[in-house]
This record gives structure tokens, sequence and C-alpha cells, in this order.
């Protein structure tokens, strides 16, 4: 596998999408630094959360192996991943915080479906089922069949409404059960996490019908993924709005904000059906410059001129951004797409780097008020934030190019707004290929698709080898 720098180009006739591009694999593999934790038995490269962390985290490792990671650099992708597991007395399972820890699983299929790593895949299968069975231990409810924990992106307390939002003047969500010995543990259930759990489990399954596994155990475990779909519907959906709630406390009564990823995992997840993801779409709120993590904004951080937010509630997370963008793409709603690709872009243009964090309202990079020691105060916007880099890509990769990788082939489905008359991208190392893609056109239809000039099925074989060449044109 190459651990050298990508040579893949973008080309728009776009000047600000195209820059944007070129910075956010520059961010990418700037952050790509040796580390050594978890299973990997030396130092090996590695992706930093951001430039100024010391350290990969195991849910912005998913999230950017799933991004573009998997396909830009493969090497540090799977270092990542090796690095995020943990022996537990001999039993492989997931490191990190301990309710998003499952986001692992996402990215490590992902590796597996780009790569075709079939040896890193047997060791993924194990970590997820090992997880999965110690969270069903200790974190799911058995009264709702949700799992208990925080959001998937939410480890302030800004991220929280009453009583989360107090952890005993601590910033970190996890620091609440001492704070609250009373109860003992976070026992509100939340969509994003609870969307991860369900595909986690589906995902389990694909691993295990790909290893040849025994066909029952694979069917029980999409059986209990079909279980929390079922529970988040029961317990999460509001019909009468339209949307999903945020979580359930633990008297079942449901906290009514919008979680922007917890929206997108809904929709991109298949949690809701078709017509619950087209009422998602229309009802979620979306802010001048993109979809906000959590709205509206909690009173204690909503200030008289409504230019004040939490760092977890109402800012810009770019990472979420690009998830929401894709749920867009996936039901063909081109107006939110176009709007979350071209808020990003400006927004990271403007100041040469992909920041972690945005103003709503403003653009401008904005850290957010959080609880720190028990007062409130302004937070910074962290630089050259990696998963704010690849929430761009995977716009680019995953979207305008609909690149969908499964174990044996690349699909491509390709989802392009009017603003653009051509794309091209050149230079992706894909398995043993190196290929060239062009788009001619805008639409979310191909009405040709050519492979080294000859017509083709909108597929590529894994097994190819060598330079190769793909025209689609679009309607």
């Amino acid at each position: 596998m190459r651990a050298s720098k990508p040579t893949i180009c973008f080309e728009s006739g776009v000047g600000v999408f195209d820059r944007c591009h070129d910075l956010a694999v520059e961010t990418l593999c700037r952050n790509i630094r040796p580390w050594k934790d978890g299973l990997l038995d030396e130092p090996a490269a590695s992706i930093m959360a951001g430039e100024t962390y010391k350290s990969p985290w195991t849910r912005d490792c998913a999230f950017n192996v799933w991004n573009a990671a998997a396909l830009l650099t493969p090497e540090a992708a799977r270092n990542t991943l090796i690095s995020t597991l943990i022996d537990d007395n001999g039993l492989i399972r997931i490191g990190g915080q301990y309710w998003d820890a499952i986001a692992w699983t996402t990215g490590a299929w992902h590796y597996c479906c780009v790569t075709g790593d079939d040896e890193f895949l047997e060791l993924a299968h194990a970590a997820t089922v090992n997880s999965l069975r110690y969270s069903e231990e200790t974190e799911l409810d058995p009264e709702t069949g949700l799992f208990q924990g925080p959001a998937s992106y939410g480890d302030g307390v800004a991220a929280y409404p009453e009583p989360y939002n107090d952890a005993g003047g601590s910033s970190g969500i996890l620091d609440w059960p001492s704070a609250h010995p009373e109860i003992g543990k976070i026992r509100m259930k939340a969509l994003s996490t609870n969307c991860l759990y369900a595909n986690a489990y589906w995902i389990a399954d694909l691993m295990g019908q790909r290893l040849g596994l025994d066909a029952q155990v694979n069917e029980s475990l999409r059986a209990q993924g079909d279980a929390v779909r079922e529970a988040v519907n029961r317990h999460l959906w509001l019909p009468e709005k339209g949307r999903y709630a945020y979580f359930t406390d633990p008297t079942g009564r449901c906290e009514q904000y919008m979680e922007g990823l917890g929206h997108a995992f809904a929709v991109l997840f298949d949690i809701a059906s078709t017509e619950q993801a087209r009422a998602v779409l229309d009802h979620q709120h979306v802010s001048q410059h993109g979809i906000p993590c959590v709205w509206p904004v909690f009173p204690w951080f909503a200030g008289p001129d409504g230019m004040s937010f939490g760092r977890h509630n109402g800012t810009i997370w770019p990472f979420i951004q690009g998830f929401w963008a894709s749920a867009a793409a996936m039901h063909g709603r081109v107006d939110l797409f176009d709007r979350e690709l071209t808020a990003l872009a400006d927004m990271a243009d403007r100041h040469h780097e992909f920041k972690e964090i945005y103003h709503p309202i403003t653009g401008e990079p904005y850290g957010g008020l959080q609880v720190d020691r028990g007062n409130v105060r302004m937070w910074v916007s962290e630089p050259h934030q990696t998963w704010s880099a690849t929430g761009y890509l995977r716009m680019i990769y995953h979207d305008l190019f609909g690149m969908r990788f499964d174990p044996d082939e690349l699909r491509l489905q390709p989802f392009v707004p009017s603003r653009f008359e051509a794309l091209r991208l050149t230079g992706i190392e894909y398995r043993d290929m190196t290929l060239d893609i062009t788009i001619r056109n805008s639409g979310t239809r191909i009405a040709s698709f050519t492979l080294d000039g000859q017509p083709h099925e909108q597929s590529i074989p894994a097994t190819l080898d060598g330079p190769h060449r793909i025209v689609m044109d679009m309607r």
C-alpha cells in the first residue's frame, strides 16, 4: 500500500471548488504523523484529528476513513483504525469514547470495500461483534431497545439541554455521571448514536457473509440491526413535526431539538423510510452557512443580538455538512446539496484552511461558548481540522462523482448541480488501477458511460489493473 502523497487532481472549472479540493487533500496529508497505540506494534503513519491534536480519535478516525482517507491514504487509514482497537483481556474491542466508538465499524467496512483488504476484514469483524456484545451488556436499554449514551458528535456539555448541561463545572459530558452520582450514568438515548449501532449490526452481517461465516449468526446480526431501526422509529420519530427527536430521556420523553448528524445518519443508513427521509430533508433547519449541529439555540447561550451560539449548539461543523450533503444527494435534493457544498467551500477558501467550527450567520471561524470550570467562555475553532477537510472531500468523491465502493467493484452514480458544466478527477489510485474520470453536463442520471472509449455498465470491476479512462454524460 502506498504511503506517499496522493496524486489525485480535481477540475471543475470553478476555481473555489478546485482550490478547496487541493486544500482538503493537503490538510489530510499534513495531519498524518507517526503514532503507536492500540494494536499497533510500532509507530506508523496515522491520521491525527487535526493539527493541534496529538492523537487520533476513534470517531474522527472512522469518519475520516469513510469520507476520503480509505481512498487517498489507505495505509494511514489502516494504521489509524488498528491504533484505536484495544485488547481487553484477550478480547479485541473498539476503544475510545464508549458511546460513539461503534462509528469505527462504518469506517472499517468502507476501508475494506475500497482496498479489498480481507486480512483486516477478519480483525474488523471480530472487533465489531465483540464491541456490540459488550455494549449490549453495558448500554442497551431492554425496555426501549435503544442504546444509552450521548450523541455521536457531542462530547461537550454545550451539546445538551438541561439536565445534561451541568457536569459539575466540567466541559466534558463524560464527567456528568460523577457530578450526578444519584443517577450513576448517562441514560439518554441519542438519535445519531443509535443510527450508528443499527448500521454496525448490518455491517457485521455483510462482513460475516464476505468471510463465509455461519449464515444464522449473520442473519441474527442483521435482525438486531433491524430491531434498533424499529426502536428508533418507534421512540424518536415525531410525526407531527416530520422529523426525529434529538434523544429520549430516562422517562421516555423526547427532547425535540434537531440533531443535524442524527438526521443525516437516519437518511444515509435507511433508518428513515423514503417518506420520512423526504420529510426530514424538508423540516431540518439549515442556517445561512450550513446545517447547524443542534437547533434551536439553548437559552443560556443565546444573547440578545442573536449572534451567540454554543460550541456544540447552533454552530456549523463541516463534517456534519458533509454527511448532510450526502443525505440530500441520496434523495435528489440538489438545492440542499449545492447549498452545503458552496457554503463550506466559501468558508474554507476565505481563510485558506478548514477550521473545526464556523459561525452559522457570519461564516467566520467560531469556537462557540462552552462551560469550563463552572464558567461559560468562548473556545477556539481549532486549525486545519481533518474531518472538516474530509467532509468536503466526501461531497466531491461520494456525491459529485457518486463513488460507491463495494468489495468487488466501484459503482458510479454522479450527482451534479447545474453550476457545473464539466468535472474531471484524475490520478485516482484504486486497488491496482489508476482512474481518470470525466463527467460532462450536469444532472443526476447517466445518459452514457464509457470505459476506455467503449460503452460499459456503470461499474468497474475491482480486478482491473493499470490506467483506465471513464467518461460519463449526465442528464
